[in-house]
């Protein structure tokens, strides 16, 4: 006779259980993954393969929309006072049940204020410094002396804030030449070239030069590294962004490939 169970002893049997086991793991979480749509998960509509049924939308409760009694609210954080940078005081001057006068200075007595903060924005017009190189006439001979501007200041017609800011819009949040232009022009009042644009971007790219040849050296020289890449635009071509990470620095690099060579160009 036949036994068909497994022998607890024999290692190739406890091999193949435990490989078996790993499938059916697997098997289950790409079950789960193909039963997930955007109605069960986070994932939008558009993903939905065309043979989910439509959604049927769901019964009306006959509640108020909102939160229901019992649930626990989420209130803005208060933000720290060094964090403030004016307080208004609303004083209340008279008893709101006998109309007595009430005094201006808080009692020992007295509750703490409450409190509502509100955000806003500065006004972001860009402020503008116009260098004047004045000339005058010399009293003895006549001739006239005119002061330079220094060099240093000519080179640039933006400050370093404003380049960052154009810069940031561009490389982080990816903004065409055209909407940083426009940023520029509504929110800062600053009419800006698309050629000034261009050119803000190539000299941050200059700046970053050596700090970023740092970071490419601190992690290829690191023993243990974390390296993924992404899908990147460039130029209008798919180019691959390579990712290198450390305990201390993270490096980037575009790359044409995403294979071997990509990865040999980062590390």
């Amino acid at each position: 006779m036949n036994d068909t169970t497994s022998n607890p002893a024999c290692p190739n049997c406890a091999k193949l259980e435990k490989g078996l086991a790993e499938l059916e793991r697997k098997l289950a979480e790409l079950e789960a993954r193909l039963k997930l749509n955007s109605s069960n998960s986070s994932l939008p509509p558009s993903s939905d393969p065309p043979w989910t049924k439509p959604h049927k939308p769901k019964d009306r409760s006959g509640r108020k929309p909102g939160g229901q009694p019992g649930h626990t609210g989420h209130h803005r954080e208060r933000l720290p006072a060094q964090r403030v940078n004016r307080v208004v005081n609303h004083l209340p001057k008279a008893c709101q049940h006998c109309r007595a006068v009430l005094p201006e200075k808080a009692q020992p007595h007295d509750p703490p204020p409450s409190w509502h903060q509100v955000a806003e924005l500065p006004s972001l017009v860009a402020e503008v410094t116009e260098h004047q190189a004045h000339a005058r006439t010399c009293l003895d001979c006549g001739k006239i002396t005119r002061a330079e501007i220094p060099k240093p200041i000519q080179a640039h017609t933006v400050g370093p804030n404003l380049a960052a800011t154009l810069s940031y819009l561009s490389g982080r949040c990816h903004c065409s030449k055209r909407t940083v232009q426009e940023i520029v022009e509504t929110v800062f009042d600053l009419p800006i070239s698309l050629g000034s644009v261009a050119h803000f971007e190539e000299e941050m790219s200059q700046a970053l030069k050596e700090p970023h040849a740092e970071a490419l050296a601190a992690v290829r020289m690191a023993p243990v590294k974390n390296v993924d890449e992404t899908g990147w635009a460039q130029g209008g071509k798919l180019c691959w962004l390579w990712m290198a990470a450390t305990g201390r620095a993270v490096a980037f690099q575009i790359h044409a490939k995403r294979g071997t060579e990509g990865f040999k160009a980062l590390l």
